[in-house]
């Protein structure tokens, strides 16, 4: 079987070398295409952010009133297996870092 060489990315003096062998190249090929994303398992999740589980459950669910409408989505990889992408969960928290609190630096407490 001859292995695939040819992809519009790559010129025709881009087919492997003799020295490199045809997975090393296909694994190039394919994350030239696809970049590497991280993922965060639903029991990892609550360490990364470092709240509780129970905490994490409130943002996810509509009704709960620590609902966050901005948290990212998870990623159903199964019936019971959900996923988040590192990467949304990371401009997620940007963003939260962005908003300002009613006690930031700008503005004072209103005591009178």
């Amino acid at each position: 079987m001859k292995p695939y060489t040819q992809h519009s990315q790559f010129s025709a003096h881009s087919e492997p070398s003799s020295d490199v062998s045809v997975t090393q190249y296909s694994t190039k090929l394919i994350t030239s295409q696809w970049p590497l994303q991280l993922v965060i398992r639903r029991k990892n999740l609550p360490k990364l952010l470092d709240i509780s589980s129970s905490t994490l459950d409130g943002l996810l669910n509509p009704k709960s009133p620590y609902y966050e409408p901005d948290f990212p989505s998870p990623i159903e990889l199964g019936r019971r297996s959900k996923v988040w992408l590192l990467q949304d969960i990371l401009e997620y928290l940007e963003c939260k870092k962005k908003v300002k609190t009613p006690f930031s630096e700008d503005s004072s407490p209103a005591y009178s």
